[in-house]
């Protein structure tokens, strides 16, 4: 990637293939506790279908991490679109549905923390 590039995620997994962020002990711990009190305040706030932003800071060589894109409230609208994929899904599925996008954000709380803990 060239300098100043916004890169997908999909990049960032391929690099993370070359170069791994290896990450100390401390510093697992503080991103894990600054992800579970952020998603505990956004499921308060009824949010849900947000992301993390990383990127390395190259000239400090850390990592630097955010919640980003967390605008997008569980309305009735989302709540309806849940319901009704879910249905869908069993429908289509005989009963064994995929886990639907759209998801109450208790449930996106636990997805996005999953997700993290994942090595």
């Amino acid at each position: 990637a060239r300098e100043g590039e916004v890169q997908l995620d999909d990049n960032f997994r391929a690099y993370l293939q070359r170069a791994p962020l290896v990450l100390g002990e401390a510093a697992k711990r503080a991103l894990n506790a600054a992800v579970y009190n952020d998603t505990v305040l956004l499921t308060r706030a009824r949010v849900m279908d947000y992301s993390l932003l990383a990127g390395v800071d190259e000239g400090g060589a850390r990592l630097v991490a955010g919640i980003i894109d967390y605008l997008r409230p569980f309305t009735v609208d989302k709540q309806a679109e849940y319901l009704y994929k879910s249905a869908m899904d069993r429908v289509a599925l005989r009963g064994a549905p995929e886990a639907p996008t759209v998801v109450p954000p208790e449930d996106y709380r636990q997805r996005f923390r999953q997700a993290m803990a994942r090595d």
